[in-house]
């Protein structure tokens, strides 16, 4: 009951009839418990036509919108994205944020948008405009990028996947590293942009975390539409598969009771290792699933890490 008025606050990011928060962060500037957030970041549907547009809030630890952000708290407009949705945010150092989504459509582009404290566009980022429409891999019909991380070096990390074979339904694993100025990073990858080899599979990123040695691990599923199964990928800090990790960089198990299921988070242990939280399908029934996997990188986590779990 200390957060809105019974524990539950409803926003309406606009003034259209339906939206939906897709994820949520929280933060202080630079350690002060005054000025803890929580952010969110969904969409918001046009009342007339269906279209969804990206929307975020801010909030007050209390459950008030932060009148300092945006309008009365709420950004339900971003220039230069017309259609689409956040999937993940990110408070910045600063109190900036960054959110990372696509622009819906079967033909969805990627989306990366950063704001200043206030909830204006970031002209630091993205040429002046505070977004970045990033252009779907070469011969690749649709992209989304689905989770964000800012990694040691205050460079920005997506995870997601490309869509680029139409007659087999296939997708792949997407990972790009940005600069601060929204900039891809071409020490990272192929120009800032790993994309898994396509098998022929459904191959997805829900969520991406950092190591303490600064390889990037996402973790979704793969498999097909109809029966995916849990996956892990790690890449080494360049942006290239690390090949001592499962087979070519991708673990992909099946649980000991289902072989159908997904992994839609990522912590990492004391001791380095990977664990994820899901769901896998058991007698018919979906149920959650909790997966540690043998990732260490080193035997401790070191001074001062805050990613890990007990």
């Amino acid at each position: 009951p200390r957060f809105a008025s019974n524990g539950t606050l409803t926003i309406t990011f606009g003034e259209d009839s339906e939206g939906q928060a897709n994820a949520i962060t929280t933060a202080t500037v630079a350690g002060d418990p005054s000025t803890a957030t929580i952010v969110v970041g969904g969409f918001h549907s046009d009342a007339t036509n269906g279209t969804r547009r990206p929307a975020i809030a801010r909030l007050l630890p209390g459950g008030s919108l932060d009148a300092r952000f945006g309008r009365e708290g709420i950004v339900s407009s971003i220039p230069g994205v017309e259609s689409g949705e956040i999937h993940d945010v990110q408070v910045l150092a600063d109190g900036g944020i960054v959110a990372v989504g696509d622009t819906g459509s079967a033909i969805s582009r990627p989306v990366v948008i950063r704001l200043r404290p206030d909830g204006s566009p970031d002209g630091r980022f993205g040429e002046g405009t505070g977004v970045v429409v990033a252009p779907r891999p070469t011969d690749c019909l649709s992209a989304t990028y689905r989770s964000v991380l800012v990694d040691a070096q205050a460079r920005i990390v997506v995870g997601g996947s490309a869509r680029c074979d139409g007659r087999t339904n296939s997708a792949q694993f997407l990972f790009t590293r940005y600069l601060d100025d929204g900039q891809r990073d071409v020490g990272f990858a192929t120009i800032g942009t790993a994309l898994l080899p396509d098998d022929g599979t459904v191959d997805r990123i829900s969520a991406i975390t950092e190591q303490f040695d600064g390889s990037i691990v996402g973790v979704g599923s793969t498999g097909t539409n109809v029966a995916p199964r849990a996956a892990v990928v790690r890449l080494a800090s360049d942006g290239t598969p690390d090949l001592t990790f499962g087979q070519g960089g991708v673990a992909s198990d099946a649980t000991v009771s289902s072989p159908v299921g997904q992994a839609d988070a990522v912590a990492i242990g004391r001791d380095g290792h990977l664990v994820t939280a899901g769901w896998a399908t058991v007698t018919g029934s979906d149920q959650a699933t909790v997966i540690k996997y043998d990732g260490s990188i080193a035997e401790t986590a070191p001074e001062g890490a805050t990613t890990q779990i007990p």
